[in-house]
């Protein structure tokens, strides 16, 4: 890996964009494949992830130099939206409806081919959808 590769992501209940570097530039092991695990519990309806690259990280942690925009991935976190296939027209500050905690999980893997991959789970709720990175983004497989 040559690049930082990352999300940002909702901060402070949706008020500010953090960047999640997902792979860090050089962090592959030997055997060429990774595995990495994100949870939390989102306060917003649907997940808006927005992937990308980087040449550099500065040091609040904010990619910087050469950025490569990989594309965008809607999630229903809100177990009422879990079968609709289409989230773009919805409001992405709207609340969850569902009255506990939502817990979800995002399970990256980089394979030796560099195809990376993430499966978002509502764990609580007990769905997934599978997104191949760099290839359609915005429909599961």
């Amino acid at each position: 890996m040559t690049r930082h590769f990352g999300v940002w992501r909702e901060g402070e209940a949706g008020r500010s964009k953090i960047f999640d570097p997902i792979i860090s530039k050089g962090a592959l092991p030997e055997g060429g494949k990774l595995s990495i695990e994100r949870r939390y519990r989102p306060v917003h309806a649907v997940g808006h992830l927005r992937f990308l690259e980087c040449s550099d990280l500065g040091p609040d942690g904010a990619p910087r130099g050469d950025l490569t925009p990989w594309g965008d991935i809607l999630f229903p976190y809100d177990p009422a939206l879990a079968e609709r296939g289409d989230l773009r027209d919805l409001p992405l500050d709207s609340r969850l409806s569902h009255g506990g905690e939502v817990e979800i999980v995002e399970q990256y893997a980089y394979g030796r081919d560099g195809v990376i991959s993430v499966s978002i789970e509502n764990r609580t709720l007990g769905y997934s959808r599978r997104y191949v990175l760099g290839q359609g983004l915005g429909a599961a497989e």
